[in-house]
């Protein structure tokens, strides 16, 4: 197989000084948590916004697994169970907790999975409870050179209902996918009705997708060029994210935001890409335009038509803030003008959005971080912020000197569980 052309973009001009102390800030807050010891941090909230005290130690509960630990996924079982997946110090961890926020001991090694799987560095993005009640994780796995990355293959992992790697699957439990020999990572994955598995993410400056069958061995009968694979031209810079869904009849639609552009893709159940004009199927790839700044961390796809994104901007304002944005689409149209809304939570900033949940009641939740904290907005359906949510829809809890949300999952009874990271040197907790 012969490798893919790589764009290469070159970045022209002078770079306004507020976009450096805004890029500047990001690395601050995303990547270089403030002390030594970073741990897997949830916290519970009630509908109304209010801190669910029953859950943990006063609504909040931090595990220690090694020094370096980030929640990035978080799914729940059928029995109530919460399942939280990410990385920790460079390794894929997993740990599951009771419905009350005790760590379930039966689970993996004292109740959390922890392996590199040869790696030099290991992260798991997303995670999915099959019907089996074994746990799907997608991911990507890097070989380095001391810090420089020589490349990574998307990863899939399959754990038992206990917690041990699904020794059937793939090999040892592990299925690593890689097209071009390049930088490969796994954003999101579903499964089709049959049981196989589809993986979305991007392969260079590509997004691509493949399937893999139940025994995580890669479905050569599936993609339009490439055995098991199907790609698509990003059109524009790095990747922020992506997510993908599978429907009922089995179609995969892929929503990846590359720079400013939205792209939406749609792939029959062979991984073909069709034009079916009951939902947009065309390449679409819609310029949106945030300001001096605009970053997209998290992707909802509601339905085949509403798609909700959300990130951060600093549009028109000093700091950073949360900002959310809608397109829907139908008949390869975009039916409503796209707008971004922003909010504004902290004064000293930055305030940025990495995780999006939806109620049954169609209220739209952002989960993040303001000015270090744990922070939530919730949002009405006309893009209001809802005011019987927290105070004037914001809530902010402070855990330790830096706390970040990158993930939100909410309960049957409308509990609403967020999980991420924290540097607890507050000493707290």
């Amino acid at each position: 197989m012969t490798g893919l052309p790589i764009n290469k973009r070159v970045l022209k001009g002078v770079v306004p000084a507020i976009l450096i102390i805004i890029f500047l800030s990001l690395i601050i807050l995303k990547g270089c948590p403030a002390g030594s010891k970073v741990y897997f941090t949830l916290v519970r909230y009630n509908p109304d916004g209010s801190i669910d005290s029953s859950f943990g130690k006063s609504g909040i509960v931090v595990t220690e697994i090694k020094d370096f630990s980030q929640i990035y996924t978080l799914s729940l079982q059928n029995d109530g169970k919460i399942v939280a997946a990410g990385t920790s110090d460079g390794k894929y961890a997993v740990v599951r907790y009771h419905p009350d926020g005790n760590i379930d001991r039966g689970f993996g090694k004292n109740g959390k999975f922890v392996s590199g799987f040869d790696a030099d560095f290991g992260l798991i993005k997303k995670i999915i409870i099959t019907d089996d009640g074994k746990i799907l994780a997608a991911g990507y796995h890097s070989i380095r050179d001391g810090k420089t990355e020589k490349y990574s293959d998307m990863s899939v992992i399959r754990l038992n209902s206990d917690g041990t790697p699904d020794y059937s699957f793939g090999r040892g439990g592990i299925t690593l996918i890689n097209v071009t020999g390049g930088i490969h990572r796994a954003y999101s994955l579903a499964a089709q009705s049959d049981g196989k598995i589809i993986v979305a993410g991007i392969c260079d400056l590509y997004y691509i997708i493949a399937r893999l069958n139940q025994d995580g061995s890669i479905d050569q009968d599936f993609g339009e060029f490439y055995d098991g694979f199907s790609l698509k031209e990003t059109g524009s810079g790095d990747t922020m994210s992506l997510e993908i869904i599978v429907s009922d009849d089995d179609k995969s639609v892929l929503v990846g935001i590359s720079g400013n552009i939205v792209t939406r893709l749609t792939y029959n159940k062979y991984g073909i890409y069709v034009d079916d004009t009951s939902i947009d199927t065309s390449s679409r790839k819609y310029l949106t335009q945030y300001g001096p700044y605009f970053e997209a961390n998290a992707i909802k796809i509601l339905n085949d038509i509403d798609i909700i994104t959300a990130g951060t901007t600093a549009e028109n304002r000093e700091f950073l803030s949360f900002a959310l944005l809608k397109l829907s689409f139908d008949n390869s149209e975009i039916t409503q003008k796209p707008r971004t809304i922003t909010t504004n939570i902290s004064q000293r900033g930055p305030d940025v959005a990495n995780a999006i949940a939806v109620q049954n009641d169609g209220k739209i939740i952002l989960g993040g971080s303001a000015a270090y904290d744990f922070a939530l907005v919730r949002y009405n359906t006309d893009g209001s912020t809802d005011s019987s949510f927290g105070a004037h829809g914001v809530i902010t809890t402070q855990i330790g000197s830096e706390d970040v949300i990158q993930a939100l999952v909410i309960q049957s009874d409308g509990k609403i569980i967020a999980g991420g990271y924290s540097d607890t040197t507050s000493g707290k907790f």
